[in-house]
């Protein structure tokens, strides 16, 4: 089975309010002082620094982050009782737990750095998180065989709003993503994110929070 994760679009457990500390500077710095010229005309950056292309690699097929392309603090405006297990839109940021788990079932495949969770007061969360980047991107969403109404065009791209029924309904190709446990499509912009049922259940196993995450179909 796989499961459709939808990235949060309001705050809360699995999206708290904050910001990454110092992450525009360090981009600076890495741009003027260490990015090759190929590399700047490649993301179309020869004048200047171009923060939203250099994050377009979070999500797009565009290969791994450089050690100074990566966030290193996150600082929340507010001390929560609990986090989710993975946090933020975007860039998610896991727990070791969940990094452990991940990288079980798929050593070596993905792209973790840690990141500090910085807390009002001059406090740091007490578990350590990770930045993750998915380095799986697949084209197994079947929309000829999806549920009419699952699914709405954005562009050139495929779009389905959260819930279990449109979830539901959307179909993947079981050759495309056998032996695969967690990655991007690159042809659906929400969800973009899926995992196996085997991620799932040791998630579950494990009583880890999740954003909003739902069975689909495979076909």
């Amino acid at each position: 089975m796989v499961w459709a994760v939808y990235e949060p679009s309001t705050f809360g457990i699995c999206f708290p309010q904050g910001e990454y500390v110092g992450y525009e500077e360090q981009l600076q710095t890495y741009y003027d002082t260490e990015m090759s010229d190929a590399d700047k005309q490649a993301l179309g950056m020869q004048d200047r620094l171009n923060s939203y292309e250099l994050g377009r690699k979070f999500t797009k097929v565009l290969g791994p982050l450089k050690e100074m392309e990566c966030p290193k603090v996150f600082k929340l405006k507010k001390t929560p009782k609990k986090l989710g297990a993975m946090i933020g839109p975007s860039l998610p940021l896991v727990s070791e737990t969940l990094k452990h788990i991940i990288e079980t079932l798929e050593p070596g495949v993905h792209q973790f750095w840690p990141i500090a969770i910085e807390l009002p007061r001059n406090k740091t969360w007490p578990e350590q998180y990770y930045g993750l980047r998915i380095a799986t991107f697949l084209d197994s969403f079947r929309r000829e065989q999806s549920k009419e109404g699952a699914w709405q065009p954005l562009g050139k791209l495929f779009y389905s709003s959260d819930t279990r029924a449109n979830a539901k309904g959307l179909a993947f190709a079981k050759d495309v993503i056998a032996g695969k446990h967690l990655w991007r499509e690159v042809a659906l912009v929400q969800p973009q994110i899926c995992m196996s049922d085997e991620l799932q259940q040791a998630v579950a196993d494990q009583e880890l929070y999740l954003p909003k995450h739902y069975p689909a179909t495979e076909v």
